[in-house]
């Protein structure tokens, strides 16, 4: 009969009991038996300062579905295969904080690169669209994009949203002109 609880593998150095003076934990990852049944998750720990203790930072839940969080701070650990807690930042009170954001991608400094979030079938070979930021020029100025595909594999652009703020419909790597510019699909 498996026993109750949790087992925790540590990285540190030093035996001493006072953390940052003489010892000091910087990780922990730790298997542990889900609702005392035999299924069971990981979960990842590292350490936020010199005095502090190592904390958890992600967990993997018995179905597989990934946490970057802590347990204790959302409800469940089971919501979705990817949730990021989000608790305690505000992107929307510093826009240009990177720190506030939940998922922060940190595109390619070269103009004419884009990146974004593809959608693809469950063997990640056919795309069905997709929402990209295009770069446009210095500090990463750009336009965002919006794909969606009317037949296998062949996603278009759609919408384009410019960096000046102007609207194109079915404009595909054309930038509008206008503030709001509306073309026939095709």
């Amino acid at each position: 009969t498996p026993g109750s609880g949790s087992l925790r593998l540590e990285f540190h150095y030093g035996t001493g009991t006072t953390e940052g003076t003489n010892r000091f934990r910087f990780g922990y990852v730790e298997g542990y038996r889900a609702g005392g049944s035999n299924d069971g998750g990981l979960k990842f720990g590292t350490k936020p300062s010199n005095a502090g203790a190592p904390d958890e930072r992600m967990s993997i839940g018995p179905t597989g579905n990934v946490l970057i969080g802590k347990q204790s701070d959302v409800s469940t650990s089971d919501r979705g295969r990817l949730a990021i807690d989000c608790e305690g930042r505000d992107a929307g009170a510093n826009l240009t904080n990177s720190a506030q954001y939940g998922l922060v991608f940190l595109n390619d400094p070269t103009t004419g690169v884009s990146n974004g979030i593809g959608f693809f079938n469950d063997s990640g070979s056919t795309c069905g669209g997709a929402i990209l930021h295009a770069d446009r020029g210095s500090s990463n100025l750009g336009d965002l994009l919006f794909y969606t595909a009317a037949s296998a594999n062949t996603p278009t652009e759609k919408v384009r949203l410019t960096s000046d703020g102007k609207i194109g419909f079915n404009y595909a790597a054309t930038p509008p002109s206008e503030d709001i510019m509306i073309c026939t699909a095709g």
